[in-house]
C-alpha cells in the first residue's frame, strides 16, 4: 500500500510468479507510485519462484508494463461480473531488471 499524507494513493498484490495487481489513484498517476508499487510486487513474485513473472494487463495499463520490462505473451479475456474484458498476457524474465 502507497500512502501519500495519511491518504492511500494505491496497492499492489502478488504471489508466486504473478504480479496479481497494481492500482494507482487516478490523482496520483504520473508520480512514480506506480513505478515503486510494481517494484515491489516483482521483487514479491520472484520469492520462491525462479522463472518468468507473469501478469495480465488492461489494454490501457499494457503500456506502463512494457516500459517496466514486461513483453506481451498473448491476448485473452477475463470474466468479471458477467463482462468479458480483454487483457494483455505479460512477462518479465527473472533476471531481467528494467524496474
Amino acid at each position: 500500500m502507497a500512502e501519500r499524507g495519511g491518504r492511500v494513493v494505491g496497492f499492489g498484490e502478488a504471489g508466486p510468479g504473478t504480479v496479481i495487481a497494481v492500482y494507482v489513484d487516478p490523482a496520483d498517476v504520473l508520480q512514480g507510485v506506480g513505478t515503486t508499487i510494481l517494484r515491489h510486487a516483482v521483487a514479491l513474485a520472484r520469492r520462491e519462484h525462479e522463472g518468468p513473472v507473469r501478469l495480465e494487463a488492461t489494454l490501457n495499463a499494457r503500456d506502463f508494463y512494457e516500459g517496466a520490462g514486461f513483453r506481451e505473451i498473448k491476448r485473452s479475456t477475463v470474466r468479471r461480473n458477467h463482462v468479458d474484458i480483454p487483457v494483455v498476457v505479460m512477462e518479465c524474465d527473472a533476471g531481467y531488471q528494467r524496474l
